[in-house]
């Protein structure tokens, strides 16, 4: 008989700071499929349940694919919401574990975000894995997978064995790393011998630095050293390097490193072994607290920001004037040639909160009605300008403006 497996994405990046709900419409807005209907949109692409099918096809699982749901990065997400996206998967595993459809259920995978605030609970993905174990027990193997910018809390490492966050940002790793969860449970469900369990280390910070991004910096090297020691220990089955979620005022806020291990780490050699995991998990979160003030990005205040902006601006209406006024007189005398605005002052100028989801999303409609209070207070009137080099302008959300061509 066939292994039965559980599966089910729910995604959402709560910022505490940001006073707008999110609500099941907004999942419904961005994306909220249900079974079959969620495989045939979703499996072939970049996605964690592509990956968790993947390998259901390699070993020939059974799988029962709750839902998909995913909002745009917001406020917390409202209670309503909440169970109505939680009580479809825990009325599945509860079917389930009763038998129906099918044979006893061996295991679940979760495609959680690990930043997820309730209106009225810090840790959406804990609370969800306490109401799973209370149905299926404490012993059924659950495998979820994170994105990095988490906040993992000790109560997601207890109540899931494997844990497996993306090793990339910008993430473009969704299905490699929903395939290594899945490998990992498979060997849980088929092996006596493979007990995992996880742990974190945990330094007292908001973020990294660097938000976690693994394009430059120091997070380069410790993905690096996280991939070859999962390669090299026989015993470990994950290692992620988390940078964290700042915009949560919750205690489990800040970068962790996650540890998926054999639970005979602790049992053999004295927990030599586990010692050591412990040992590489410290020193990849003391890194970050030594790298704590060694950012990439040089940050301007919002009056840096904004003067800029107006300098922009004036040099670039300069430049289209002088444009036009180039252009005027070559048509007037004998030569060809046209004139255009110099590269530099032609080129956008943008102005933006540092993060992957500035004010998160929602206030962008709020602030794009600012734009007719913002327009005339440039010094030149920019629809003078030839159409070719017209001006648009956006917002900013800390009150400068954000410029593109």
């Amino acid at each position: 008989m066939s292994l039965r497996v559980l599966t089910a994405e729910l995604l959402h990046e709560s910022n505490s700071f940001n006073s707008s709900p999110t609500r099941l419409k907004d999942f419904e807005d961005r994306s909220l499929l249900f079974g079959e209907e969620a495989i045939s949109v979703r499996a072939n692409c970049n996605t964690e349940i592509a990956g968790f099918l993947d390998v259901a096809r390699e070993h020939g699982w059974s799988v029962t694919h709750v839902l998909s749901a995913h909002a745009q990065p917001s406020g917390r997400v409202t209670r309503e919401a909440y169970e109505a996206l939680v009580a479809p998967i825990i009325a599945a595993a509860t079917a389930a574990t009763n038998g129906d459809g099918g044979g006893p259920l061996n295991g679940i995978l979760l495609a959680l975000h690990g930043a997820m605030l309730v209106e009225d609970s810090d840790d959406g993905e804990g609370e969800l894995l306490m109401r799973l174990r209370k149905v299926v027990g404490l012993e059924l193997p659950i495998a979820i997978t994170l994105d990095p910018h988490c906040n993992c809390s000790q109560t997601m490492c207890d109540l899931s064995q494997i844990i497996v966050a993306y090793k990339t940002y910008p993430h473009v790793d969704m299905r490699i790393t929903a395939r290594q969860a899945a490998q990992v449970l498979h060997k849980t469900m088929t092996r006596a011998d493979c007990r995992p369990f996880t742990f974190k280390a945990w330094r007292p910070l908001l973020e990294e630095i660097n938000g976690g991004r693994t394009d430059a910096g120091d997070m380069l090297p410790r993905i690096v050293k996280a991939r070859q020691y999962e390669e090299e220990m026989n015993d470990v089955y994950a290692v992620s390097v988390n940078g964290g979620f700042a915009n949560a005022d919750i205690k489990d806020v800040g970068p962790t490193i996650l540890v998926t291990c054999d639970r005979s780490a602790q049992e053999v050699d004295e927990g030599r072994s586990f010692a050591r995991h412990v040992s590489f998990a410290a020193e990849l979160a003391d890194d970050m607290w030594r790298c704590r003030f060694a950012p990439l990005n040089v940050y301007l205040t919002v009056e840096e920001a904004a003067s800029r902006c107006k300098a922009h601006c004036n040099a670039a209406a300069a430049a289209v004037a002088q444009a036009v006024s180039s252009s005027s007189s070559s048509s007037s005398s004998s030569s060809s040639s046209s004139s255009s605005p110099s590269s530099s002052s032609s080129l956008p100028i943008v102005v933006a909160d540092y993060a992957d989801n500035p004010g998160s999303f929602k206030s962008l409609q709020t602030h794009i009605r600012k734009l007719h209070a913002y327009k005339n207070t440039l010094k030149h009137d920019t629809h003078t300008c030839t159409r070719k080099h017209r001006w648009r302008r956006f917002w900013g959300l800390n009150g400068a403006a954000c410029i593109t061509a």
